[in-house]
């Protein structure tokens, strides 16, 4: 018989099938290695939680920070404008005025003052109110896609990892390709993880530039209107003044 026509049987009796039985000992091997893997994992993955615990405290933290620095930056403005506006009526009511007329228009231009100084305030706390509310919906939302992004990558990892388990009584063509199949599907998860984390921070970004921006127009036009009531009020004023033709008398 030539060697050509033996060839075909030494092949077959060389290369394994998936009929072939895996010897005990190789069995025991990949088991080991298979707990060994999944304590490593379970190990790594506390560690991660308690490192997202910490980062996701310390972001609280400084957001609260941030709250409160805001709230007192507030409370020192308009502390400076109510010892201002104290001052002015003080001076004010220094002077006397001689006719009623004039005492008539120094009470309206105070109750002017006193309602333009309140619709000022209502507006600037309505912005910063809607601020600080789309902030805290956006870091909701965040955090609830940055926890089902995570949750999404485990699952499916362990899903992964429970066909990898049936590898050991394969041969060793099926067991390379378990191997590759579940680190190509570990490498997918945690890219896909990675991509939604990011657009999460993307999109909070995005909002809370938006917000930002919002609070910026509404103060300002909150001030620019502030600015124009007290204007006219004091022109009104002036002009009570003019037309009585008499200065207040100093007592």
């Amino acid at each position: 018989m030539t060697a050509s026509a033996l060839m075909p049987v030494v092949v077959f009796a060389q290369e394994p099938t998936a009929t072939t039985t895996v010897p005990a000992s190789v069995v025991a091997l990949c088991n080991e290695k298979t707990t060994t893997y999944q304590l490593r994992g379970e190990k790594v993955r506390a560690e991660a939680d308690a490192r997202w615990t910490e980062r996701r405290a310390d972001r609280d933290g400084a957001w609260e920070k941030q709250q409160a620095a805001r709230d007192a930056k507030y409370a020192t403005q308009r502390a400076v404008v109510d010892a201002r506006q104290i001052k002015n009526r003080m001076e004010r009511d220094a002077k006397g005025y001689n006719t009623d007329a004039l005492k008539t228009a120094n009470e309206a231009y105070r109750a002017a003052v006193d309602a333009a100084i309140k619709t000022h305030r209502t507006a600037i706390d309505a912005a910063h109110k809607t601020f600080a509310t789309t902030q805290t919906e956006a870091l909701k939302v965040r955090r609830t896609a940055v926890d089902t992004a995570i949750k999404v990558r485990r699952d499916g990892i362990d899903a992964a990892f429970a066909t990898w388990k049936a590898r050991c009584t394969g041969t060793v063509e099926e067991r390379k390709a378990a191997n590759a199949a579940f680190k190509q599907a570990v490498k997918t998860l945690r890219q896909t993880s990675q991509k939604s984390i990011e657009t999460a921070f993307t999109s909070y970004k995005t909002t809370m530039t938006a917000a930002r921006t919002a609070r910026t127009t509404a103060v300002k036009a909150a001030n620019v209107a502030f600015e124009a009531a007290v204007k006219k009020a004091q022109e009104t004023f002036q002009a009570a003044r003019k037309a009585a033709k008499t200065t207040p008398a100093v007592k």
